[in-house]
């Protein structure tokens, strides 16, 4: 076996009444208690009383051993030298038969134990064991001096705690896991085997830790930051369709096209027209006609302008995207051949940045 010894603390040598030391004793097992109960489970309150319980009987090593529910063997669970035990260890296999070896005494010296012979004549060696008020043993520890002055004053104070602490730590143990399923085992049937009812618990337990998958389904419309419409430039009948929603496009690619017919009609009578005025000035200006001249003029303005507006419009029938991006909405394949109105969106083109 090999144990970690670490540096005895100071002991200070204060003679003081009986009634001063018991109070140092009770206020001592007090503050033990609380750092037990406040531990969030069994492991954390194993090591929580081997090492509070190292420091107040200024011990060399404390270890700690718990009695699982419906067995008589003690574990081996904490110590105060290391932060986790390794169960494999042979000095942990020793010290769990040490233990497992009742004296028949609440507190019991093992200075003749051979296992400790190793630490010298003058250490004291103590098991204590916690009793619950009806009898029920929780566990047990063992204590380890170097200093055989330190343990002897450390004597009351392990009497008083072995009975304040065996409540806390019954309740830890029975909040653990392993006491949650031998619960649940003691109600299954009677008819089932040992071997049966551990196999349903341990079906059970697979069961609710594999994960299953939940889906959710629900209608969500996704907005782009930055929308860019597209409307009709002029009215009149759109044509054709080359885009639907979904589609990646870049800037300028043509998405649809309006119908030029109306407008190509318009635009050759509006050239003849403005030949014949050219043809009455010329014939007004040459007679000297010159008041017809004038209002020939004028009319072949009003008539000029009216052809740049068509022709505008004409330059207008392809419709282009303005940005890159994707098409939100707009799928007028069906539309084709309707009117449509100055303004009226045709597309909605949102930018994939």
């Amino acid at each position: 076996m090999s144990l970690t010894l670490e540096a005895p603390l100071a002991a200070e040598t204060v003679t003081a009444p009986r009634s001063e030391r018991a109070a140092t004793v009770t206020t001592a097992v007090l503050e033990l208690t609380v750092r037990v109960s406040a531990a969030g489970n069994a492991e954390a309150a194993a090591k929580g009383l081997v090492d509070g319980l190292c420091h107040q009987v200024q011990a060399d090593q404390v270890v700690f051993a718990v009695r699982r529910q419906n067995s008589p063997a003690l574990k081996l669970v904490a110590s105060s030298a290391v932060r986790q035990l390794s169960p494999s260890a042979p000095w942990v296999q020793d010290l769990a038969r040490v233990l497992n070896e009742s004296c028949g005494d609440d507190l019991c010296w093992l200075d003749d134990c051979p296992l400790f012979a190793e630490f010298g004549e003058s250490s004291r060696i103590a098991r204590l064991e916690f009793h619950t008020a009806d009898g029920t043993s929780v566990g047990a520890a063992i204590a380890v001096w170097t200093n055989a002055a330190r343990a002897g004053a450390a004597e009351p104070l392990l009497r008083l705690a072995s009975h304040a602490l065996a409540p806390v730590l019954a309740l830890h143990a029975r909040s653990s896991l392993h006491a949650w399923s031998a619960r649940i085992v003691d109600c299954l049937p009677p008819w089932l085997t040992r071997r049966y009812r551990w196999a349903l618990l341990g079906s059970v337990i697979v069961a609710l830790a594999a994960p299953w998958p939940y889906t959710i389904k629900a209608q969500v419309t996704l907005e782009p930051v930055e929308h860019r419409f597209v409307c009709a430039p002029f009215e009149g009948v759109f044509e054709q369709s080359l885009a639907q929603p979904g589609d990646q496009v870049e800037p300028g690619q043509v998405l649809g096209r309006m119908d030029g017919r109306e407008l190509r009609t318009k635009l050759a009578a509006l050239d003849a027209e403005l030949a014949r005025v050219t043809r009455s000035r010329d014939s007004n200006q040459a007679t000297n006609k010159l008041a017809a001249a004038q209002i020939d003029r004028l009319e072949m303005e009003r008539l000029t302008q009216e052809r740049d507006l068509i022709e505008r419009r004409m330059q207008q029938l392809e419709i282009r995207a303005p940005i890159g991006g994707v098409i939100v909405s707009g799928d007028l394949r069906r539309h084709a051949g309707a009117t449509v109105n100055v303004g009226h969106t045709l597309y909605e083109v949102a930018p994939l940045e």
